[in-house]
């Protein structure tokens, strides 16, 4: 098949473009990766911190119970920010540190 000239001009209807332009949107979001969710429950929070087996939930109840990680909760769930945790990982340096 032959590609068209540069000068290739097919009038289409306005609506006829908008239509094709939402089929085209559609088909580049479906393949964007998805966003990963600002909150983790218990399980995925030690993950990403990187604790594992069987002591990992009692890790996570021992940082929140200290006050070293905040926590919200769904229900009767724990929910964690991953901004939280992240602060967690690297926190801030100490400003009054020499």
């Amino acid at each position: 098949m032959t590609p068209p000239p540069d000068d290739f001009n097919l009038p289409l209807p306005e609506p006829v473009l908008d239509h094709l332009a939402d089929l085209v949107a559609g088909k580049l979001a479906e393949k964007l990766p998805k966003p990963p969710t600002p909150y983790l429950n218990s399980e995925q929070a030690a993950r990403y911190i990187g604790f594992e087996g069987e002591r990992a939930a009692a890790k996570m109840s021992e940082l929140v119970r200290s006050g070293k990680i905040p926590c919200g909760r769904d229900g009767t769930r724990l929910v964690f920010r991953r901004a939280d945790l992240d602060a967690y990982l690297c926190p801030p340096p100490d400003r009054f540190r020499g």
